[in-house]
């Protein structure tokens, strides 16, 4: 929230529309006498030649920095190049108002006012490149921050893809052996069609209800109970806010880590517990499996999901999320809790 309110600060300052709003309060502020005798709040001038003329000088001394030493000399890191076309500048200021401007003062004071204006006009320079660097740096950030986040949708786009072809593997599988036992397959392609109709067009938001992921989640295995009659699922929901949002498609790879290695080879028995907790946006989900004969089903795509869901949290819930595995002799578990107030 913090870093969207300072992205909203940063374009509004910078916004293009706006550029001369900001040009014209920083000359109000150089020549606050002009402007207010302009506005009528001061007495006015008998002549406004000589204060927009020494405006206009300024202007074209203060643009000449930058739009041209600025961007050329001072981000290109040419310091001592830029320092001295400043002085040489700032000099040329001098020069030049007192060229238009002559006053008619005693020889001793002429050094002390060449130095005043010098030091004056100095100052001015060296703010508005200040500024100017500033917003070359405000900017540079602003377009890093929109490469980040192109980065981070393409990745998180290619990760959530990655989970499609793994889901519809295991579900054809699921489907394949149903119909090679010559069982009825009617209840599993329409459960089939309901999980691959959520993942097509649910799942294409960048958050999705809890509730219907729990769902979706309900619904894959309860499929797979239908291939493997010597499998026990529990599943257990406690979810107090119905309308809480989450990442879609984290939990499956989970699952179908557990489906995966709680299979045997003789079709033995074997279980799946879930358990799906929420509180106060405070969610925790637990997944265990009873271990099949896990060198018989090795696959070279062995691991990948577990890395996909950390690499997923790492992207859309850094620091707000836990996830630890443990590896015992008989059986699995993944513990996910994420905060998702």
């Amino acid at each position: 929230m913090a870093v969207d309110q300072n992205n909203k600060i940063i374009d509004l300052i910078f916004k293009p529309k706006l550029r001369w709003l900001w040009h014209l309060l920083f000359w109000f502020i150089v020549y606050p006498d002009t402007f207010l005798s302009l506005l009528g709040i001061t007495p006015r001038f008998d002549s406004y030649f000589d204060p927009f003329l020494a405006i206009l000088i300024d202007m074209l001394f203060i643009y000449f920095n930058i739009y041209i030493l600025v961007p050329k000399l001072l981000m290109k890191n040419k310091y001592i190049l830029y320092i001295i076309a400043s002085l040489l500048t700032v000099i040329g200021i001098v020069l030049t108002q007192n060229f238009f401007w002559p006053e008619d003062i005693e020889e001793e004071y002429i050094v002390s006012m060449y130095s005043e204006e010098f030091f004056l006009n100095l100052v001015i320079f060296a703010v508005a490149a200040g500024i100017k660097v500033l917003k070359i740096g405000f900017k540079s950030r602003v377009d890093i921050d929109a490469i980040k986040n192109q980065q981070l949708e393409s990745e998180l786009s290619f990760l959530k893809n990655q989970v499609n072809p793994h889901f519809l593997f295991n579900t054809l599988n699921i489907l394949y052996i149903q119909a090679k036992k010559k069982e009825d397959i009617s209840e599993a392609l329409m459960s089939f069609s309901d999980l691959l109709r959520y993942q097509i067009y649910e799942t294409q938001n960048d958050t999705v209800s809890l509730q219907k992921e729990y769902e979706y989640i309900e619904n894959y295995l309860m499929l797979e109970k239908k291939r493997r009659s010597k499998l026990d699922i529990k599943i257990t929901n406690n979810i107090t806010n119905q309308n809480i949002k989450i990442a879609p498609l984290l939990f499956l790879p989970l699952v179908e880590n557990a489906v995966k290695y709680s299979q045997t080879s003789n079709d033995e028995a074997s279980h799946i517990q879930l358990i799906l907790d929420e509180k106060n946006g405070k969610m925790s989900f637990t997944i265990e499996n009873s271990k099949g004969n896990v060198a018989n089903i090795k696959t070279p795509d062995s691991g990948i999901g577990l890395t996909n869901v950390k690499k997923r949290l790492g992207l859309i819930y850094p620091d707000k999320h836990t996830l630890h595995v443990e590896d015992k002799n008989a059986r699995f578990i993944a513990e996910l809790k994420i905060d998702l107030s």
